[in-house]
């Protein structure tokens, strides 16, 4: 720390000239004053103004250490909850520009009074059309609770024929069985025509409920299953043989069931088997 002198003379001034000038550092030594916490002098003139005091120690600096600054990723304010629609997507990914914050003009027409009157009327209807759907469901409900036994079992195959699901084909029979079976329908329908006539209960309209579904023959399904060509690395190969054979084959003619194919080799192995099967015949005898 710093003393003030508060008095000075020329042989004072003379004394720190010439000590200043003797030092190599300029730095007063310590036992030629009585106070030893006087800071070194730098004497650059001949007046007292012109003495310049000079820190000895250094002033160490503080480091301060920046903190690393941490960043937030969180884009929730930037989600917007309202979801919009197809079109407004493609208004906004269009080369319009000014047509992107622009507002849907709703042009409501002014609706006549027959308009008005005409969807009363329709609303009306639909309200009686469930009414009246609702009270079939009761009494469809209500009566299918009352079934038992073999009416139960159709009642619950006919639902879930409506559902989608196939009908079971019926149980395998001898034909002769199934003659009979037959038979007795055809005789169980023309006496249930018979009683409707006889009532006045038949119409022509109706004539098809007693005739027998005179089913044709199923069709064959020619589309690629198991028994067509051969599995290779996973991969079905048909050969174009079995194609032709399959678009061109004639049930009624009599290579029927054949290997329709134009290979040589095939025709050469089928020609090979027929001559060793001759050969071994004529060996036998």
């Amino acid at each position: 720390m710093k003393h003030k002198l508060d008095t000075w003379t020329e042989e004072d001034e003379e004394d720190l000239k010439l000590e200043a000038l003797l030092s190599k550092k300029g730095f007063k030594h310590k036992e030629t004053h009585e106070n030893e916490n006087l800071i070194p002098l730098n004497i650059k003139g001949d007046n007292i103004e012109d003495i310049i005091p000079i820190s000895h120690a250094t002033t160490k600096k503080v480091e301060t250490v920046k903190q690393p600054e941490v960043v937030v990723f969180n884009d929730t304010g930037i989600r917007s909850t309202t979801k919009k629609s197809k079109q407004d997507w493609k208004q906004f990914m269009s080369s319009k520009v000014m047509d992107i914050n622009a507002k849907k003009k709703v042009v409501q027409q002014k609706r006549t009074q027959e308009e008005i009157d005409q969807d009363k009327e329709d609303d009306m209807n639909d309200q009686e059309l469930m009414n009246i759907l609702e009270a079939t469901k009761l009494v469809e409900n209500y009566a299918a609770q009352e079934l038992t036994g073999e009416d139960l079992r159709r009642y619950k195959k006919r639902k879930l024929v409506e559902l989608g699901i196939k009908e079971s084909k019926a149980p395998k029979m001898p034909f002769k069985q199934r003659l009979i079976v037959k038979q007795s329908q055809i005789m169980k329908n023309a006496k249930d025509l018979q009683n409707a006539k006889d009532m006045g209960l038949y119409d022509p309209s109706i004539k098809n409920k007693w005739k027998l579904d005179n089913k044709g023959p199923i069709k064959r399904d020619r589309g690629i299953h198991g028994q067509v060509g051969h599995y290779k690395n996973g991969v079905l190969t048909i050969s174009k043989a079995e194609i032709l054979h399959r678009n061109t084959r004639d049930p009624s003619s009599k290579s029927f069931g054949r290997i329709e194919s134009t290979d040589d080799s095939l025709r050469r192995a089928r020609n090979g088997s027929k001559r060793r099967a001759k050969e071994k015949r004529e060996s036998i005898i």
